[in-house]
């Protein structure tokens, strides 16, 4: 939504997609016959071989670009500023707006709230009633009210309240919603406020449990008078914006203020957000770059001796970028060259995410800045000379420097994402060492399209050798077994996905992203080599225990929706009409409470579930790891809608591979 493009019957074959807002996974099966995910590769010109251990993967989730969200799990996670005046809007002027996806209404949420604990007054507060009303709230009441149910779950929706003049109004999707306020009061802002999704007065109550994108306060202007046409690319600093955020890969105020954001809980920074991607913004790893993920518990890499990673007492810069999905258990290092003497390592603290540099397990420097967890952080550890200022730099700022003479000469093993028995857990890409040349020596603006390799590079890890990538960029995937591109067989493209039915499965880690809360489609073309055995096409959980839920063909009932032993069991009621060596489009797609089935663009089966799918769990294509039941056969085409029922009677199946854009 939100766009000037034209939404078109969804079996029409389109260049773009009306609803790729939408869209959690894009999976076309794409590339080099027999491509898998655990291939690293230096990009530098030492091209140094790297090793793998446990089950590391690449993928499309990156720092770069400009489209984005903030996560809140609507239990612990909200975000406060620091009570600036700049928010105190007296009697001028002002707007507030941000876009906003629930995925529920059912009960109160305070979305933006500049109250102090402990108070009411004149402090502007915008809410979500248990009702689905849209308020405007100040002095203990509500101002400007929409009616019951105008907020729709699961749905992006954009918000603003405007004053222009002595009128203020509120719009919802760019209609004013309830009356005109005739506004004479004299605005404040609290201590260590506004808080955006959740409560002021009473901190961690209110919380939302879903996403805010391009959140902007402007004080001196009413930029909505009248109604408009919602913004359909993320908005920017105008003239009088005091707080731009929820717009970026990390907690950032992208206003002229540049204030500090603090983070309550655990809120997440996400690609999920409500623009429409143009062609241009389509995922390439030229644009984009990869990533690897390391799942903090067996995962990590390493490259062989070699003197390009003893610095010796001369210049160097070592960076990378590095998504933190937790709180690091102890000292875990994202780079070290080695466990003797005269080693090099940059760890992260348990406490605060804090990056230390050491020597010989004895630590030489301490940023100040810390790591932000679950959120993108560029870190940068540089020197000059021997004797000269060694820097930590987080995100472009200056975080730590100390005079410096240590002479690195130890040529041990580079490992990267563990230390000791201690492992990484999250995301990092585009590590760069560079061995003769200081990069950084003050503050600069982080990197914004995947590094190169500059004159000096000794190692450059893009992470962008991913052969199964997911086009949405949400989280990457992990290739288990065999699971790999064929080119032999495939419905649309180049190629599709080969499963070979004992071992092999695809496998996303935990994100916000893959639980189903409202309407959805989850679809893909599928061939399977035998229809005389359970073909699993999705599952959540892990190979530990069964499977909650399963999208699959079952030799008894056909195609079946199962969750929770039986508590949901959407089926054909037999198997009918299957082939082993037939590719046949699935869907399951849920419209309110109805959960239909369709072969083919027809309706097979259909039942009712209100149930969210599947809250923190781990999601497998090809697979119910923990049933040890496993896909014979190719998936194509695999796309998850979340957030949108795109098929509501029967349709013509796609004609062509879906858009990534």
């Amino acid at each position: 939504m939100f766009s000037s493009r034209k939404t078109t019957n969804a079996s029409v074959a389109l260049a773009y997609d009306p609803q790729f807002n939408y869209v959690t996974t894009l999976l076309h099966g794409d590339g080099t016959n027999g491509a898998q995910n655990n291939t690293f590769v230096d990009s530098s010109t030492n091209a140094f071989s790297l090793t793998k251990q446990g089950t590391p993967t690449q993928g499309s989730f990156t720092p770069y670009g400009t489209l984005w969200s903030n996560y809140f799990n609507g239990s612990t996670d909200y975000l406060t500023l620091g009570g600036q005046s700049s928010f105190a809007f007296g009697t001028s002027a002002f707007t507030i707006e941000f876009w906003v996806y629930s995925t529920s209404y059912s009960t109160q949420i305070n979305l933006y709230d500049s109250r102090p604990a402990s108070t009411n007054g004149y402090y502007p507060s915008i809410y979500s009633g248990s009702d689905g009303s849209l308020n405007f709230y100040v002095n203990n009441a509500n101002v400007i009210s929409s009616s019951a149910s105008a907020l729709i779950a699961n749905t992006w929706c954009h918000i603003a309240v405007s004053k222009s003049g002595s009128n203020t109004k509120m719009f919802l999707n760019g209609t004013q919603v309830g009356s005109t306020y005739s506004d004479t009061n004299t605005y404040v802002n609290g201590a260590s406020a506004p808080v955006i999704g959740g409560q002021g007065v009473s901190r961690g109550s209110y919380l939302l449990n879903g996403y805010i994108s391009n959140l902007r306060v402007v004080n001196g202007t009413g930029v909505y008078t009248s109604n408009f046409i919602v913004p359909t690319t993320p908005l920017t600093a105008i003239t009088n914006t005091q707080l731009l955020t929820c717009q970026s890969n990390r907690f950032i105020d992208n206003s002229t203020n540049n204030f500090t954001i603090t983070t309550s809980g655990a809120p997440s920074v996400q690609r999920f957000n409500p623009f429409l991607p143009t062609s241009s913004q389509a995922y390439s790893t030229s644009v984009y770059g990869g990533s690897g993920y390391l799942n903090g518990s067996s995962d990590y890499l390493t490259a062989s001796s070699n003197s390009a990673f003893a610095f010796g007492s001369g210049a160097f810069t070592v960076e990378f970028w590095i998504y933190p999905t937790a709180t690091f258990p102890a000292f875990a290092s994202p780079f070290t060259t080695g466990s003797t003497t005269n080693d090099f390592v940059i760890d992260v603290q348990t406490s605060g995410l804090s990056i230390d540099v050491n020597n010989n397990a004895v630590v030489i420097a301490t940023s100040s800045i810390a790591l932000t967890a679950n959120a993108w952080n560029h870190v940068a550890v540089t020197r000059g000379s021997s004797g000269s200022t060694l820097y930590i730099f987080i995100n472009g700022q200056q975080g730590a420097n100390v005079t410096n003479s240590t002479s690195w000469t130890n040529t041990g093993n580079l490992t990267i994402g563990k230390q000791s028995n201690i492992y990484v857990p999250g995301y990092i890409t585009d590590l760069r060492v560079v061995k003769g040349t200081q990069v950084y020596s003050s503050a600069f603006t982080p990197p914004t399209v995947p590094l190169t390799a500059i004159t000096n590079t000794s190692l450059l890890l893009s992470m962008q050798n991913a052969g199964i990538y997911d086009n949405a960029m949400m989280p990457d995937w992990i290739t288990l077994g065999s699971a790999q591109i064929s080119t032999s067989v495939k419905k649309y493209g180049t190629g599709s996905l080969s499963f070979n039915g004992s071992t092999d499965y695809l496998q996303t880690p935990s994100s916000p992203v893959i639980t189903l809360n409202g309407n959805f489609t989850i679809e893909c073309w599928v061939y399977f080599n035998n229809v005389s055995s359970a073909q699993p096409i999705i599952s959540y959980g892990t190979s530990g225990s069964a499977s909650n839920l399963l999208f699959l063909f079952n030799t008894s009932v056909g195609l079946r929706w199962y969750f929770s032993s039986g508590t949901v069991d959407i089926n054909q009621g037999s198997a009918s009409g299957w082939s082993a060596s037939t590719w046949y489009h699935v869907a399951a797609v849920r419209s309110g409470s109805t959960l239909t089935l369709y072969r083919n663009g027809t309706s097979i089966a259909s039942g009712t579930t209100t149930q969210v799918y599947e809250a923190g769990a781990l999601l497998n294509v090809g697979a119910s790891p923990g049933d040890s039941v496993f896909l014979n056969g190719y998936i194509d085409d695999f796309r998850i809608t979340n957030g949108y029922a795109r098929y509501t009677s029967n349709f013509t199946p796609p004609t062509s591979a879906f858009p990534n854009y």
